[in-house]
């Protein structure tokens, strides 16, 4: 009877482990979704010379937003010499 009611325990807390596991997971994802979302509205209400002046173009929004770190102007990223300048 004691294993029964201990098996059973071990059960509910997995569960309620895996529930509080979802609904983070569900936190963080919305979270990502407004950022993403401000920086797509923040970028487009800038003009192309705005743009121009922080170093990205019109095309580049979407990849700013992701995050991505490769722009379309051909510009590569040298993480080497990040900090140096």
């Amino acid at each position: 009877m004691t294993s029964a009611i201990l098996t059973a325990s071990s059960w509910i807390q997995d569960a309620i482990v895996g529930i509080q596991d979802l609904l983070h997971e569900r936190k963080i994802r919305r979270a990502q979704r407004e950022s993403y979302k401000r920086t797509l509205n923040e970028l487009g209400k800038l003009t192309d010379f705005e743009l121009n002046d922080i170093g990205i173009c019109r095309g580049d929004i979407y990849n700013v937003a992701r995050g991505d770190k490769t722009l379309r102007r051909g510009i590569e990223v040298n993480d080497n010499l990040k900090g140096s300048v």
